[in-house]
């Protein structure tokens, strides 16, 4: 299952993104040392694993698009219906999947998804 600690001996060497923004990247295995420190307990906003490169081709964590489904009523993928050829994105689609990994009070601050779109989350505890 995907807990914190099984994703941890599956992929504790590799480097995860904390910031699609500045592209900060840190080992689940540091991430977990933190996390279990007094600061990772206390701080008021923890650190995140905010990962928009998680699943791609050429990731170690690509496996893991294959353990999980799109609900039917979020499909299609709205960005499967946009033009390849558009001037303002060289043909590259913009992010669109995260995975998220956090103790308490981690998260996201307000945001508007990439055009406009909305998401859809599934939480695991």
């Amino acid at each position: 299952g995907w807990t914190f600690w099984n994703l941890l001996k599956r992929f504790g060497n590799i480097r995860w993104r904390f910031s699609d923004t500045h592209g900060q990247m840190l080992s689940m295995d540091s991430y977990a040392k933190y996390i279990v420190n007094l600061e990772g307990l206390t701080d008021d906003s923890p650190l995140g694993i905010y990962d928009s490169e998680f699943g791609d081709e050429d990731s170690p964590t690509n496996i893991l698009t294959s353990e999980y489904t799109v609900p039917p009523c979020f499909s299609p993928d709205i960005f499967d219906l946009a033009d390849d050829d558009d001037d303002n994105n060289n043909g590259e689609r913009p992010p669109w999947r995260w995975i998220l990994i956090g103790p308490a009070r981690s998260g996201t601050g307000m945001h508007i998804d990439p055009l406009w779109t909305n998401a859809w989350v599934t939480l695991l505890q």
